[in-house]
């Protein structure tokens, strides 16, 4: 049922147009059920299902569904199914998206700091369920801390890093909680990523059916056996056939399965 905004006195509806942001402004129009509640200015909102905002000589442009990159408007206000951000930065962070339908983040070459994983989390919806995170140059300089991306994103289910290395593993929570996060993906070449990880204490802060996948990328004997060694601190291997398999590993003569150990 909506909300008797409309009852507001003409002034205060005004001012509240006046304060509001267009995201918000918006929001009002809808928790109204009417589109005078912010007098004069009416914030309409273009719906699409992909929206690529990309940082490019120096400026910030769009594309819609696929379509040809233009100047980013900043008064136009956007709600997608698909985000893409390319290339950005926190202080490129001046975009505002409805984000009632918004389901996929994809971040490609951005500066992955704390404070831009929770900017972008205030911009777009904190009940993400799908967060990618990629950089083309596999560079370890590259990083990303996943304590941060679940604080930002606590709903988050399924998480796919391509060449982003993780110098926080741990999410911050209660002791008996766990986050929603069902798979992670991960693509690196570096065995150093891997050293200090309590992979038991690790899986015990995900759901039950949890499951990670890593591709190593990186055909060094020595780098592969040093994984290996790593790994069966707290796996098993097992089958491709188990129905108990957790993490699968790809090196760079095979791939294998395993199960975590019991304690």
């Amino acid at each position: 049922m909506p909300y008797p905004l409309s009852d507001l006195p003409y002034g205060l509806r005004c001012r509240l147009g006046e304060l509001a942001t267009r995201s918000e402004r918006y929001c009002l129009h809808i928790a109204a059920g009417c589109k005078d509640i912010c007098p004069p200015t009416l914030q309409t909102v273009k719906t699409v299902e992909k929206l690529v905002i990309a940082k490019k000589n120096g400026a910030l442009v769009v594309s819609v569904d696929d379509g040809p990159e233009e100047l980013f408007d900043k008064g136009e206000l956007f709600q997608c199914y698909e985000l893409n951000l390319k290339s950005l930065n926190e202080k490129d962070l001046t975009m505002e998206i409805v984000t009632l339908q918004l389901t996929f983040l994809n971040i490609d070459n951005c500066d992955t700091t704390r404070a831009f994983l929770k900017k972008m989390a205030n911009l777009t919806f904190p009940n993400m369920k799908y967060v990618s995170i990629y950089f083309t140059d596999n560079d370890e300089s590259s990083t990303i801390c996943l304590s941060a991306m679940f604080t930002a994103f606590p709903s988050v289910e399924r998480v796919v890093l391509l060449y982003a290395y993780p110098t926080s593993w741990m999410p911050i929570l209660e002791p008996r909680q766990t986050t929603k996060l069902r798979d992670l993906e991960m693509c690196i070449s570096d065995v150093n990523a891997f050293k200090g990880v309590d992979f038991q204490a690790f899986y015990e802060k995900q759901t039950k059916k949890f499951h990670m996948l890593l591709d190593f990328k990186n055909t060094s004997d020595s780098d592969n056996k040093k994984l290996k060694k790593i790994v069966s601190r707290y796996f098993v291997r097992v089958e491709t056939t188990s129905n108990n398999i957790n993490f699968v590993v790809r090196y760079h003569d095979g791939t294998e399965c395993y199960t975590l150990k019991e304690n």
